[in-house]
C-alpha cells in the first residue's frame, strides 16, 4: 500500500515577490497522489496571493494543472490542495501572483509514491 512518504520544499519561508513568481520545481515521476501545503505567516497592506500548481513533462514547458488553483489567500493561515495521480506530471511547481502589500509564506509538496 502506497503512503505519503516524500516531503519537498517548494518555497522556503520568506517574502513572496510582487507580481508573478515561481517556486522551485520538484520531480514527481511515479507519484500516485500529491498534497501541496502553503503556509502564510505574515500579510500586510491588503495583500492578496493567488497560487496555481503547474506541471511539466520536461522541467522547461509549464502548464497550469487542472484543479490546481488555491482559493485566493488574503489572511495568515495554512492551505492544502490535494492532487490526484492523473493531474500530476513529471515535474511540479507553484506559480504565485502577489498583489498589494507584503506576504511572507512557505510551501511544501508531499507525494505518495509506489503502486
Amino acid at each position: 500500500m502506497a503512503r505519503f512518504s516524500s516531503l519537498n520544499v517548494l518555497t522556503p519561508s520568506g517574502a513572496i515577490g510582487a507580481g508573478e513568481s515561481f517556486s522551485n520545481s520538484v520531480k514527481t515521476e511515479a507519484a500516485r497522489d500529491a498534497r501541496v501545503f502553503v503556509d502564510v505567516t505574515a500579510i500586510a497592506g491588503g495583500a492578496t496571493l493567488d497560487v496555481q500548481v503547474q506541471i511539466s513533462p520536461d522541467n522547461t514547458t509549464w502548464f497550469d494543472a487542472e484543479g490546481g488553483a488555491f482559493n485566493q489567500i488574503v489572511a495568515v493561515g495554512s492551505s492544502v490542495l490535494a492532487m490526484a495521480e492523473e493531474k500530476i506530471s513529471t515535474w511540479l511547481r507553484l506559480k504565485y501572483n502577489r498583489a498589494g502589500g507584503a506576504i511572507t509564506a512557505s510551501a511544501k509538496l508531499e507525494v505518495k509514491q509506489g503502486v
